[in-house]
């Protein structure tokens, strides 16, 4: 049972994810973009808040997510970006074991 510090640091975490979350979906695509780039970082920390953030719009904004995913599939001049996002966006959409991001769109 998490103590009241530990909840206060977990509700902490939740808001600054959703801000994290917020400012990449925002209007701004070269921020998901960023996203993106940081999931393929050779640095564990990086790469480890890249997957917080990107599992978090996956979760809870699975249709903007999902609109980013092709954007970036599409203009992308990074070719590994492209093809991550290709990956991304299949597993988004068809290895959801109860298709929840599917449903969610």
């Amino acid at each position: 049972m998490a103590t009241e510090n530990g909840g206060a640091a977990a509700a902490q975490l939740d808001q600054q994810t959703a801000q994290q979350v917020a400012a990449v979906l925002g209007p701004d695509v070269a921020s998901f973009e960023q996203l993106v780039q940081a999931l393929l970082s050779t640095q564990n920390e990086v790469r480890s808040q890249a997957e917080k953030v990107f599992g978090a719009c996956k979760q809870h904004q699975a249709d903007a997510c999902v609109q980013r995913l092709v954007h970036v599939l599409k203009n992308s001049q990074q070719l590994e970006l492209r093809g991550l996002c290709a990956v991304l966006l299949r597993k988004a959409l068809c290895s959801d074991a109860d298709n929840k991001t599917w449903k969610s769109l």
